[in-house]
């Protein structure tokens, strides 16, 4: 019962594209929404996760077939984000570890992984990773603003050069 009002609420405003009686438009609504029905215990945590995680690598997804895609996310998830060839013929896969984490892969020619990249107190994010032409890196809000940080691996030289 509760969770058919939270989602006929939700889904009103998302229609509506905002709510008249709150400040609150269409992403702001989608937002309250999940977190309502993880606070009612409508959904768990694991299934919040399991949606976030569709959400990111499958947002085009059909409703219809979100649901089987869900059951079928292992507990433990692994999946590539995206592939970029480097120079030289390296190849760079971002991959998706879990609900917040993401790691790099580099790949040499004949496909042995060289080298992973991951999270670090440094950069505990690696979802903003790009890979440009000959670098990898994040931009992320420090306290001084933007920055950019780019990653190079030593004993890899070949790639970037």
């Amino acid at each position: 019962m509760i969770t058919g009002l939270i989602l006929a609420a939700t889904y009103a405003v998302i229609a509506a594209g905002r709510a008249p009686f709150l400040k609150l438009d269409r992403t702001g609504a989608a937002i309250l929404g999940a977190l309502l029905m993880v606070l009612t215990g409508a959904i768990g945590l694991d299934e919040a996760a399991k949606d976030n995680i569709l959400q990111l690598i499958a947002p085009q997804l059909p409703p219809e077939a979100r649901l089987s895609a869900k059951e079928q996310l292992p507990a433990a998830l692994n999946a590539i984000w995206g592939m970029t060839v480097l120079p030289n013929g390296y190849l760079a896969v971002k991959r998706i570890t879990g609900l917040e984490s993401v790691e790099v892969d580099l790949f040499d020619k004949e496909g042995r992984l060289l080298y992973t990249i991951l999270p670090s107190p440094e950069i505990p994010d690696l979802r903003g990773a790009v890979i440009f032409r000959n670098t990898i890196g994040v931009i992320f809000e420090g306290e001084e603003g933007n920055l950019y940080v780019e990653y190079r691996v030593k004993n890899l030289k070949e790639i970037w050069d």
